[in-house]
């Protein structure tokens, strides 16, 4: 999964729903490196990966713990729960 701010404008001005999105994609990259350094280290183990995914019913992204053998999810955050309930809200 990968975000792209191409299609950003790079001038706007401070506090714009622009500059909250430019934000919000530098702050899922930075998620996103972080998530590729913790597998490279496998500090959950050679056989668990963590991945992130955009639940497909709230369109809300998800950081899952997954076995790589069997590819069962072991834990995500934040739950199917409450992604269920966000969805409800909207």
């Amino acid at each position: 999964m990968e975000f792209s701010a191409s299609r950003i404008q790079l001038a706007a001005p401070a506090g714009t729903p622009v500059q909250e999105r430019r934000l919000e994609l530098r702050q899922q990259q930075q998620l996103i490196q972080a998530v590729k350094k913790i597998n490279e280290t496998e500090l959950r183990g050679s056989n668990q990966e963590l991945r992130i995914v955009v639940d497909e019913d709230s369109r809300k992204p998800a950081v899952r713990l997954v076995d790589r053998e069997t590819q069962e999810v072991l834990q995500q955050y934040p739950p199917k729960s409450i992604l269920h309930r966000v969805r409800k809200m909207a």
